[in-house]
């Protein structure tokens, strides 16, 4: 009973009311109607049965705002002067025959003529009933049904090019009946189960009443299933849900003898449609569609959910569920969550989807549509039909915010929304001037749904309960369909099956639970620490991270060398030019140059500069400055002499390993340097060594300089430990073996040479060493690998492509391991076409050159070989965070993080840099040295990845702009800086590009200062004296302004290509008298994109190795003369042109080329010459 009665005729009215809307006898005037079990739908009818009893106008708003009989009474009192009566009845129409399409209709009949022939648009449901079931009755009942709603006689039809909804005065209905009685009762119900999904995935044309289809499978005889399905264009879930309810009744009249009362209907479908389109061109709709313009505004991002699948330029409509269950007791906690801020359940349940929105996809603007139907009158409430909107709820989820306080802002926007509920989806994408997407949905992708079930409707002595059925379609990225009642919540996550797996859904779903529990058990947690990983998927996490593996002595990078060195003292080491030098040769070579280094007062703990070109000496220089107990610190004399010597600087290096002149650049004093050739005579004096100092896992064995963010490159300090762990876990997978030769051929500044020169010194096998200029010729590389009879090679993608494209065929059982930058799909194909054992690597430099890897392998199918970066290497963990620090579920993308006993020791002399980027390790576990003293750290990849549903890791790009080009790693800031320091730069971004397959290349777009003038010789000049040859762009690009994006970034996808799509020759070229420098020319001009004359350098043009490798093998194709590309760097067009091969008039072809000239050379050739062939 209530504690307190009406005071007035408006609350006496009015409580009522709410206690017919609700199903009680009676209402306290001060009870919450939410609280009561109200929600969104009944409110909806609640307002409108208030707005005719009392003759006032309330929008729903008013209820979630006054949601007790007192204060709506009070509400209603103070609207009724001058107001009349919300909307009014709805008018007859007088032709019920035919009507155009409500524009709710409208959305769906075109989404039915993009994806025609599918079943997403359907509604499908089941139902068990148990009891003495009547078929004749039941059959009976639905044919009533049926001629009591025009909507369930109706077809969509043409006249003339309109489409219009035609209602049939007759149908025929019939009830199928399927038998599975003699089954098993499990195997019935599974059975029927399967019969009606299978049903469900069949398509209803909308023009051939009746657009439903039924059937009825007896599974006991005291068990039946009754399904009942009709196609969206003329239903919704609340017209299913009254249907039921109306079929009961029907049923339980007929079973019984007796007549269903009311038995006709005052309006139709066919009314709110003229009534609806007419009010849609009212002052009030442009009113509330100005709202929706406004409240959508600006840059409306499609969700970006962790999608496995690529997504297909139309979506095929398949999808998928997961069931979400949430006991009584986690429901009332969250209702009186949003009681503390006078938020219904559905607001809470709502503003836990947007926090967990934000965090599988990281986004904070976001737009969720829910679906609402307005209550119009008593009348309309019984009719059937498709009269549900979606309002596209748009809240900015702050991860700092509680989840106390999202469920307040997101009650503030649903309360606006509900203010306007009146707006067509196709108006607003029109008046926002949207671009169509085919694959995705407009300004919406993920919805939201809502209701407080109501009691079970009475089918006589016949029991009912819903019976869940798997949903096998899906018209949005994700949707959320929660239904309340005393037991708790169930909810149904369906997901579009052509993105999302099912082992991903149901990641997606535990996380969901996850965050449902951590919202009602501690709403006042930040959105953004709110736990969205489920206890099974955490411990997944766990078991792919558990790598830990014994680490036993030795601890250091040259004992473990040398102990192999002298277990075989006469296999060979080395091959190099020729040359083979056996184990015991490297030793004492080794060992001589560490004694001459102790006795030049090398200590440990110091760093040594290598400055070498590649050979012998350059691997025994490495191992000797570690048997010093000093770290090496490789320097590479092909660098700009100004980075060379910032590195010797910064480092403070005690001494330089060099030969020569190479070490001149450093200007070094001499008596820091010790020169292998001047100072042989000593070194090779130096006495066997007695011993050497002891180093332990912690020490550092190499520092090696990357680009750095602030313009100087930072140096990183790598100990024995982190090498050690890491050539142990090599040895073990991918693999190498005392019979393999591995070809070197990355620079030592590239951490991957690491593993290319003490890998096979370790394990007993043989290094062949590449020589720079073969480095960089794809077909020398190819002769070096056939001669050497080579097993194993490591290198980046551009390193492969130059040998794939020099026509090299790999041997049987070679091993190809790719890494430095990320592995293309055409690329792995044609590797693996060949055969090879290909391995995709993935790792920073600060965590000690590998971290994971994968072995590829070639499709079954013929489809894309599925590239990865696999797992943690041993004693490695990863672990995927976000920009909290906060555990990614399985499948969301975040920053990877890396720890173990890779992990370096910092940035040299950078202690801030080293305090960012290396953070303490939550989630230690590895194994470790013993004597080791390191904390347990992970370090910030700046890498976006996540954990894929079968265990193996996904890298996604930079989180930043860092990039890697031809496998070395680029800060782009660091360019950016330098260009901005010159005061004719006022504005500088830097960025890769890949405008042609293949063809990456390196972008300074720019903005010149007040009055200045940009001069790009003069900036390449400059950058060339201060940067490796790789950082400098090859394209400068002069804006009058960069494009901005709303918040004020730049907006890079409307930076411009840098060349030109159609070239000319420079006038240079076409007046040249020498048909060499024209046919070059126009070679150049070709590949790179922009004329390229007789003084250009192919470099400064743009070009980079890839391109030469393709221009060298186009010259050969066309002149059988080969262009030797390390000359590229150094020499003009014509100075290059001057190699090729010119006839003497009215002579034969050039000796040795024969009928191998191509057309174009043979055409300039006869220009000048008056030569044909």
């Amino acid at each position: 009973m209530p504690s307190r009665g009406p005071r007035s005729e408006a609350e006496e009215r009015i409580a009522a009311i709410m206690a017919e809307v609700l199903g009680l006898p009676a209402v306290d005037v001060e009870a919450d109607f939410f609280a009561l079990g109200g929600h969104s739908l009944l409110g909806a009818r609640l307002m409108g049965r208030i707005g005719r009893a009392l003759g006032v106008q309330l929008p729903l708003r008013a209820l979630f705002e006054a949601s007790t009989v007192e204060r709506l009474a009070e509400l209603a009192t103070a609207a009724r002067q001058g107001q009349q009566a919300g909307g009014g009845d709805i008018p007859h129409h007088p032709d019920q025959s035919l009507a155009p399409l409500s524009r709710m209709q409208r959305r769906v009949w075109i989404q039915e003529q993009i994806q025609p022939g599918g079943a997403a648009y359907t509604i499908a449901s089941a139902y068990r009933l148990t009891g003495p079931l009547d078929v004749r009755a039941l059959e009976s009942a639905l044919a009533e049904a049926v001629r009591r709603q025009p909507t369930l006689r109706t077809e969509l039809g043409q006249r003339g090019d309109v489409t219009v909804q035609r209602v049939l005065g007759h149908v025929a209905v019939s009830l199928p009946l399927e038998d599975l009685s003699m089954r098993p009762p499990e195997d019935a119900g599974a059975e029927a189960t399967r019969r009606m999904v299978e049903l469900s995935a069949q398509p209803i044309a909308m023009d051939r009443a009746p657009l439903f289809r039924a059937c009825l499978y007896r599974l006991a005889a005291d068990t039946h299933v009754f399904f009942f399905m009709v196609h969206h264009v003329v239903w919704d879930g609340v017209s299913q849900d009254r249907f039921c309810a109306g079929l009961a009744a029907l049923y339980a009249a007929i079973s019984e003898g007796r007549s269903a009362e009311p038995a006709e209907l005052e309006r139709s479908y066919v009314d709110f449609v003229h009534w609806h389109l007419a009010r849609a061109d009212s002052p009030e709709a442009r009113t509330q569609l100005a709202y929706w313009t406004e409240s959508l505004s600006g840059d409306l991002a499609p969700l970006q959910l962790p999608e496995d699948l690529p997504r297909p330029p139309v979506p095929t409509g398949r999808g998928g569920s997961e069931s979400v269950r949430l006991d009584d007791r986690a429901l009332a906690r969250l209702r009186q969550v949003g009681a503390g801020v006078d938020a219904s359940l559905f607001m809470t349940l709502l503003a836990a989807y947007f926090a967990w929105l934000h965090r599988i996809t990281g986004q904070e603007d976001l737009v969720v549509g829910v679906p609402v139907r307005e209550h119009l009158s008593e009348a309309m409430d019984r009719v059937l039909g498709f009269f549900v909107n979606i309002l596209p709820v748009r809240v900015q989820v702050d991860p700092d915010l509680s989840f106390l306080q999202l469920v307040e802002r997101v009650r503030r926007a649903v309360l606006d929304c509900f203010t306007h509920p009146d707006v067509a989806l196709e108006d607003l994408v029109q008046a926002l001037g949207l671009r169509r997407d085919p694959g995705r949905n407009p300004i919406y992708q993920a919805v939201f749904s809502f209701q407080e079930a109501g009691s079970t409707p009475a089918w006589g002595a016949v029991a009912c309960e819903p019976v869940d059925l798997p949903q096998t379609t899906a018209t949005n990225d994700l949707a959320l369909w929660c239904q309340a009642d005393a037991r708790g919540l169930a909810a149904t996550l369906n997901y579009n099956a052509d993105i999302i797996l099912p082992e991903s859904a149901a990641r997606m779903r535990r996380g969901f639970e996850a965050l449902l529990a951590s919202a009602h058990t501690a709403p006042g947690t930040p959105v953004g620490d709110l736990d969205c990983v489920g206890a099974e998927d955490r411990r997944m996490l766990q078991e792919w991270n558990a790598t830990s593996v014994p680490l036993e002595a030795p601890a250091s990078v040259h004992a473990m060398v040398m102990a192999q060195l002298r277990a075989t003292p006469s296999a060979a080491a080395i091959h190099f030019d020729g040359q083979v030098t056996n184990c015991s040769q490297l030793q004492a070579r080794s060992e001589r140059i560490a004694s001459a280094l102790v006795a030049r007062g090398v200590a440990g703990g110091d760093l040594v500069g290598v400055c070498l070109d590649r050979d012998t000496d350059l691997v025994a220089s490495m191992i000797g400055v570690l048997l010093a107990g000093a770290a090496y610190v490789p320097l590479d004399p092909a660098y700009p002499p100004d980075r060379l010597r910032f590195m010797a600087e910064d480092a403070g290096l005690k001494l330089v390993v060099s030969k020569g002149g190479l070490a001149a650049p450093l200007q070094w004093p001499r008596h820091q340097l010790l020169l292998l050739d001047a100072d042989g005579a000593q070194i090779d004096s130096m006495p066997p060594p007695a011993g050497f100092p002891d180093v332990g896992p912690d020490a550092p064995a190499y520092v090696i300089y990357t680009s750095g963010s602030t313009g100087k490159p930072k140096g990183v300090r790598v100990p024995h430990g982190a090498v050690v762990n890491f050539l142990r876990s090599m040895r073990r997978e991918p693999g190498i073996s005392p019979s393999d030769r591995l070809l070197a051929v990355t620079t030592t500044s590239f951490d991957i040479a690491v593993l290319e020169l003490f890998l096979p010194l370790a394990a007993g096998a043989t290094i062949v060493l590449a020589s720079r200029e073969q480095v960089f010729d794809g077909a020398a590389l190819a002769r070096l690998l056939h001669a050497s009879e080579a097993t194993l090679l490591q290198a980046t993608p551009s390193v492969w492509r130059l040998l794939l494209d020099s026509g090299w065929r790999a041997r049987p059982g070679f091993k190809a391991l790719c890494g430095g930058e990320p592995l293309p799909v055409d690329l792995a194909r044609r590797l693996l076409a060949q055969g090879i054992e290909l391995w995709n690597m993935y790792g920073p430099t600060e965590t000690t050159v590998w971290s994971t890897c994968a072995r590829v392998h070639a499709s079954g199918d013929g489809g894309a070989p599925d590239i990865h970066i696999g797992r943690p290497i041993d004693n490695t963990t990863v672990w995927v965070l976000d920009a909290r620090r906060q555990l990614c579920p399985p499948g969301v993308p975040g920053e990877i993080h890396i720890g173990g006993a890779g992990m370096s020791l910092g940035y040299h002399d950078r202690p801030e840099l080293t305090a960012e980027r290396f953070i303490p390790d939550p989630f230690p576990g590895v194994a470790r040295f013993e004597g080791s003293t390191l904390p347990a750290r992970l370090y910030r990849t700046g890498d976006r990845g996540r954990w894929r549903h079968d265990g193996v890791l996904r890298h996604e790009g930079r989180l930043d702009f860092q990039v890697k080009l031809r496998g070395h790693r680029i800060e782009p800031g660091e360019i950016e800086t330098l260009l901005v320091g010159r005061g004719e730069v006022a504005r500088a971004l830097v960025m890769v590009r890949e405008d042609r397959p293949g063809d990456e290349r390196l972008v300074a777009y720019l903005v010149a200062g007040t009055g200045a003038r940009i001069e790009e010789d003069a900036l390449r000049g400059q950058l060339r004296g201060q940067l490796p040859a790789y950082m400098v762009p090859q394209h400068f690009v002069v804006l009058d302004a960069m494009p901005l994006l709303p918040n004020g970034k730049v907006d890079r996808s409307a930076l411009p290509v840098p060349v030109a799509a159609a070239v000319q020759l420079p006038r240079g070229a076409e007046e040249a008298t020498d048909p060499r420098v024209r046919y070059l020319s126009s070679v150049w001009s070709d590949l790179l994109g922009l004329p390229a004359g007789p003084d250009d350098n192919f470099f400064d043009l743009g070009g980079h190795s890839m391109l030469a490798v393709q221009m060298a093998n186009r010259v050969e194709r066309d002149t059988g003369v080969r262009i030797k590309l390390i000359r590229l760097g150094a020499e003009t067009l014509a100075q290059v042109a001057e190699a090729l091969p010119v006839p003497v008039t009215g002579q034969a072809p050039v000796a040795g080329l024969g009928m191998r000239l191509g057309d174009r050379f043979r055409r300039l050739l006869g220009r000048a010459a008056g030569s044909t062939s």
